[in-house]
């Protein structure tokens, strides 16, 4: 009967276990332009074009989207003036996947000019 119990034991804290680990995280760092790191950047997963979860990015640029469901997502990082880079990421069961860094670049981005040049619509 003892053995009966510790069976039912072993194998309810190993179900338990695997239903636990159906999860992973990604992270990263994210620059600006001139490789800077940006603060308060948003960095969002998206499935099927839908945001699943949204984490800022802190002072050293990084962020950490912890327990994402398995699947294959876009990950995009914003910052308003700085830029915005989109990748495809595909997170897998109980791992950790490390992007690196993301790098923002816009198209209505200013690089500050050469002196004496004025620059029309730059929001500097």
């Amino acid at each position: 009967m003892k053995k009966v119990i510790m069976l039912a034991l072993t194998l309810a804290v190993l179900c338990s276990g695997a239903a636990w680990a159906q999860v992973g995280s990604v992270i990263g760092v994210v620059v600006d332009r001139a490789g800077l790191p940006v603060l308060g950047a948003r960095v969002s997963l998206h499935q099927d074009g839908v945001c699943v979860g949204y984490v800022l990015t802190d002072a050293v640029g990084a962020f950490t989207l912890a327990d994402v469901e398995p699947g294959i997502y876009t990950l995009q990082a914003s910052k308003p003036k700085i830029g915005t880079k989109s990748i495809t990421v595909e997170v897998v069961d109980g791992e950790l996947l490390d992007v690196g860094v993301l790098q923002l670049v816009g198209k209505n981005v200013c690089v500050p000019p050469p002196p004496c040049v004025p620059v029309p619509h730059c929001d500097l």
